[in-house]
């Protein structure tokens, strides 16, 4: 199964979430903010994991940020960022543009 982090400010929501994932044969981590979850997601950063939310942050930011931790966690290799965030090489390099793009 999938490891999956639960961001949630409320540590009720996160502990039930926790819960139900790991009742369903996830690995569950559970942070309670966004510089938080950085920290677990640099930390624990594989193939399959997935963000299940991200308070405070849109998506286009969330996945901004998940984009570059990836590429850290990676030494800048985008064919290794693109397998740790589950994506092909061409759409993370899509993503890695389009803040330029709506920029200009």
């Amino acid at each position: 199964m999938a490891t999956i982090l639960v961001v949630d400010d409320d540590p009720s929501v996160g502990s039930s979430l926790k819960d139900t994932l790991e009742r369903a044969g996830h690995t569950a981590l559970v942070a309670s903010s966004v510089a938080e979850a950085m920290t677990v997601l640099a930390a624990s950063l594989r193939d399959e994991l997935q963000v299940v939310a991200l308070p405070s942050l849109n998506v286009a930011d969330a996945e901004q940020v998940l984009i570059q931790r990836a590429l850290v966690a990676s030494n800048q290799n985008r064919t290794r960022a693109a397998g740790l965030l589950g994506i092909s090489v061409r759409t993370l390099r899509n993503k890695l543009n389009a803040p330029r793009e709506r920029a200009g």
